[in-house]
Formats: C-alpha cells, structure tokens, sequence
C-alpha cells in the first residue's frame, strides 16, 4: 500500500538554472530545477553531483536537481516524512521493506578506473537486517556483476565497488546507530574504496582493477533482485569526482548544525 502525506514547509520553491560542472570546472549542461534552496543543498550542488535527489518529493517520482535521473516512487513508500537535516523543514521518504523502492530508466556508470563518490543519509530501525540504499549494479542469481552499492550487510554498512563478476572491491563494516540518522557515503579514488560514517573515514580496501561498463538503473531503498530497505532515507546524490573528506565533513556538519 502506497501513502501520500501533505506537508507544509515553511519554506517556498523556488525554479532558477544552474549550471553543472563536471570534476575539472567545465559546464555539463543547464538544467531547470525545482527546489527549495538552503545550506545544504548549496553545498551538496558546489561539490558538482550528476544526480541529486532530495527525496522531499509528493508524488510518484523523485527529483534529480540535475533533470537527468528522475526515480519511479512504486511499492509501499511514505512520503513527507521529517528529514535528516536539522530545522530544514525538507521532508524524507521512508520505505516499508517489502517492496518499496525508487528506480531511474537510466543509469550511472564508471567504468575502467574513474573515480566517483555516492552519499545517501539513511535512518533504519534495524541494523541486523540485509538492504540496500543506494544501488547501480546489474546482478545474477543474488550475485553482482558489475556496479556499486552503499547497504547494510547486517554487520554494518558497507560500500562496494563491483569491478567485474571475478573482482568484488569492498570495504569492511561499520556499525551506526538504529533510528538516528546517518550520512553514509563511498568514495573510490581509482586504487581505493573508502567507506564513510558520518563524515569520518571507517573503513577502506585496495580497488585497483578496471571495472566493466555497465547498463543499470540507480535504486533507492533496493537493488535489481531485492534487499528491500525498511527505514527512511534522505539527501542521495551521486558524483562523478572524488569527495574529499573536508567535503563530507562539511556536508555532515551542516546537516547537523544549530
């Protein structure tokens, strides 16, 4: 069953362009976006993303702030749910486990060695559980082939780079607290993947081999064959760069700010 909650922010959309850059300061294109401008989507649109979704969204379809990824909102969702970022009053939606998810039509690849970043805020009541937040991977058989993925093994969260069905680059775990939330983020700089807790660096693993082009729609709250989240997820965003840790941190703290 899908749900729709009315929310009334205090804040007013504004629609202006912007430009987007890609890692070395060159214009991508002009997109149109919607959206209600604070701190944190100015710093989070100063670190360049290609996709940005703000998952404040009414309706059947989560905003890419880049116009390029929009995500299909199907299965048990719940939408204006109170977000991650303190006194902003833009909301977050929540997925019920079973079968609520967002998917884009088109997808995210890095192939060969580039590096990219993925960033998500997640709030889960249940850190012993099995499931993906933020997912570009194809798979086979509960088996990733090629992609990447921030999720929860149960363990801890993890970040994963699939270079190959042969090569599986990931980090170890990190434990966060259930029903808080909590930025979560990977980095890979082309030899490393770091998994990132709430700005700080926990974990990381050598990631030298050239990963496989792929075609795979972007997840939110699943990935391809499943591992459906049950919790509330904020703020992801995709970059085609590398995010230094100043950049995470800073995103962290104004997030969390007074």
């Amino acid at each position: 069953m899908r749900f729709a909650l009315v929310a009334l922010l205090s804040c007013a959309a504004c629609r202006f362009e912007f430009d987007a850059h890609t890692s070395d300061g060159s214009v991508r294109d002009t997109a149109v976006i919607d959206s209600a401008r604070d701190a944190y989507y100015d710093a989070v649109m100063a670190s360049h993303p290609v996709a940005y979704w703000r998952l404040g969204d009414i309706g059947e379809v989560a905003k890419d702030e880049l116009a390029a990824h929009d995500a299909m909102l199907t299965g048990g969702i719940d939408e204006a749910r109170p977000g991650a970022l303190t006194g902003n009053p833009n909301t977050a939606i929540a997925f019920d486990g079973n079968d609520g998810q967002g998917r884009t039509v088109g997808g995210i690849s890095f192939p060969n060695q580039q590096p990219f970043t993925i960033e998500i805020w997640v709030a889960e009541p249940d850190a012993a559980k099995y499931w993906h937040y933020l997912t570009c991977e194809t798979r086979a058989t509960g088996m990733p082939q090629q992609g990447y993925a921030l999720l929860q093994t149960g363990g801890g969260v993890m970040f994963e780079r699939i270079a190959s069905p042969a090569y599986y680059d990931q980090t170890g775990t990190a434990t966060i607290q259930v029903n808080t939330w909590t930025q979560v983020a990977g980095v890979y700089d082309g030899a490393t993947v770091t998994l990132y807790v709430d700005g700080t660096a926990r974990q990381s693993a050598p990631a030298t081999e050239t990963a496989d082009p792929f075609d795979s729609p972007v997840f939110l709250g699943a990935q391809s064959e499943g591992a459906f989240f049950a919790g509330t997820l904020d703020e992801a965003a995709i970059y085609d760069h590398v995010l230094t840790p100043a950049d995470l941190l800073k995103h962290y703290e104004i997030a969390t700010g007074p």
